[in-house]
């Protein structure tokens, strides 16, 4: 069997510093550490939602949920080296250097890879390995080691940052508009990066004129038309990296547990045989 006592330890590092992040958030948002702040534009037909952030956070969040991104790569990464030693690998060879959990989601690209990250695997290691690869996942889960890999590229610098992701609702109360107007409301996409002391666009109502192809932008306040203030949105938050990548503050528990899973599967694996000489 392999030897995975320090990967559980890594998991265990990981749930620690995620209840951490937790109660980190959690005493910020009591303080109302992030404001939404609505406003009605004195010309132009729309409400705007904006956020930013009042108060710093005891902790910077980005940090410690870098931290533990990195932790569940490296808990998957001693994995795989323990596959390496136990196929008969070196720890002073060459290729010892290139030895990763390979994280694939193109079947077309697996075996390739998984001769480059794992060179020593067995076949049952292998079948293993192939198992936990996300174009074998359920589409819930397809995207979890993606989003794992793409936050710990060692080519990039790894600065997360904290997102407001206005995906779920943003609501109005339409007025009676006659056949020439009509309403539409707007999310940024993607959705903006918080910043202290500076407000940035979640979302907006607009009156606009309808048209083929729709014409998003408002028109001028018309003359007796009244539009209530639009209810609060609800909204996400999430760490981004430099290329676009997100992780959802209210994910980071499932990839945990997701990491945990993969790890555990290698439990009862059996180690090939050595061969007599």
């Amino acid at each position: 069997m392999l030897e995975l006592a320090d990967a559980f330890k890594k998991i265990t590092h990981a749930k620690r510093r995620h209840n951490e992040l937790r109660e980190v958030f959690l005493e910020w948002h009591q303080i109302d550490g992030i404001q939404l702040v609505i406003t009605r534009d004195d010309t132009l037909a729309k409400y705007t939602w904006f956020i930013g952030i009042t108060k710093e956070p005891a902790q910077d969040l980005s940090v410690l949920a870098g931290e533990i991104f990195s932790t569940l790569r490296s808990a998957l990464d001693y994995v795989t080296w323990q596959i390496y030693l136990a196929g008969g690998g070196g720890r002073d060879e060459k290729r010892a250097k290139g030895v990763y959990f390979p994280i694939v989601t193109d079947r077309d690209k697996w075996e390739k890879e998984v001769k480059n990250k794992v060179p020593t695997a067995w076949p049952e290691a292998i079948a293993l390995l192939e198992s936990v690869q996300p174009f074998m996942q359920p589409s819930k889960l397809a995207q979890a080691l993606p989003a794992l890999h793409a936050m710990n590229n060692p080519d990039k610098h790894r600065e997360l940052s904290l997102v407001a992701i206005g995906n779920l609702t943003l609501s109005a109360i339409t007025p009676d508009l006659g056949d020439d107007l009509g309403m539409a409301i707007l999310m940024a996409r993607p959705g903006p990066v918080l910043k202290l002391r500076e407000g940035e666009i979640l979302g907006q109502v607009v009156v606009n004129r309808r048209s083929d192809p729709p014409n998003l932008e408002p028109i001028p306040w018309p003359p007796g038309l009244h539009v209530e203030q639009p209810p609060v949105p609800q909204y996400s938050l999430a760490f981004r990296d430099e290329d676009g990548n997100e992780v959802a503050i209210t994910a980071i528990r499932d990839l945990i547990d997701h990491v945990e899973s993969i790890i555990d599967g290698f439990g009862t694996l059996p180690t090939p045989r050595p061969f007599l000489v």
